[in-house]
């Protein structure tokens, strides 16, 4: 399993890890790409790195009406 990190919130790293005992592996980011900035989120995904999750980066899944 993955613990999802929107754009719109805060990283989720610490439940990451306290969610390995229920197989919790890595963490998700994913969202809107215009919403906030990807600088916010590098320091939670260096410690996602450093503490061994997987990682997986999606986002861009948005309905654009022009």
């Amino acid at each position: 399993m993955l613990c999802i990190i929107e754009l719109r919130t805060a990283p989720k790293v610490k439940l990451a890890l306290e969610m390995r005992n229920l197989d919790v592996v890595g963490i998700d980011l994913s969202g809107n790409p215009v919403v906030g900035e990807w600088n916010t989120f590098l320091p939670a995904l260096k410690s996602a790195q450093e503490q061994v999750l997987y990682l997986t980066l999606h986002y861009g899944e948005v309905c654009l009406h022009f």
